[in-house]
């Protein structure tokens, strides 16, 4: 996740609350959707919001600095989009957000630009590649463990850290990627973790607790 010290020295204050308040009124408005509201007075959905909400608060608590302004977590936005959808999502990501900034004391400035490159990022990926999943490839068990449980999660965490790599670069708060083996490594070491924790829990959901799908899956074979 991206953090500054001093962001007014990379824009101006009002660049960056301007982003807040863009950021902010979108969630308010997805908070207000019908839809959104009779999702969360589902007792299941609710519960589920809340539960993921507290777990995923204390994996981002779990950071390794790896950048003087770049702290490495696990996201988890694939098995919340799985669980609760994309808009159940951008919320509960935004709280995980706004209660980890607070825990450690972080610049609420930058909130607005972390949650596009933390947040909203890798739940367009997990959306989109789930969508392209379900389209073209078969509707089996093996397959939905498997590609979207491992490899959505994988590939949507590579390219959230590759994109937040090279905005560092842009901004001139990073080495230059091809000169370090070790930032290369960052966006493959990340992905498998953050594929190997989605993946197993969308395998025991999937055995032991199907009914929690945002989406009902029917599978036609193992």
């Amino acid at each position: 996740m991206f953090d500054h010290p001093n962001p007014d020295e990379i824009f101006n204050l009002n660049i960056w609350w301007s982003i807040n308040a863009v950021i902010f009124a979108g969630l308010v408005i997805i908070a207000l959707l019908p839809s959104t509201r009779a999702s969360i007075k589902d007792h299941l959905r609710q519960n589920l919001w809340l539960g993921l909400t507290l777990m995923l608060c204390l994996i981002w608590l779990i950071k390794a600095q790896a950048l003087d302004y770049l702290y490495l977590h696990l996201i988890g936005a694939s098995i919340a989009y799985l669980l609760l959808g994309a808009r159940l999502t951008l919320l509960a990501l935004g709280v995980v957000l706004v209660v980890t900034n607070l825990t450690r004391h972080e610049s609420i400035i930058v909130w607005g630009v972390q949650y596009a490159l933390v947040v909203a990022l890798p739940i367009f990926c997990a959306a989109l590649l789930h969508y392209l999943v379900n389209l073209y490839l078969p509707k089996r068990l093996f397959v939905f463990i498997i590609v979207r449980g491992f490899f959505v999660a994988a590939l949507g965490m590579a390219v959230t850290v590759w994109i937040n790599l090279l905005v560092l670069q842009y901004l001139d708060l990073a080495a230059r990627i091809e000169n370090n083996d070790f930032l290369l490594l960052i966006p493959i070491l990340l992905a498998w973790g953050e594929g190997l924790l989605s993946g197993m829990a969308t395998a025991l959901i999937a055995v032991y607790r199907p009914h929690w799908w945002y989406q009902p899956q029917v599978f036609h074979d193992v």
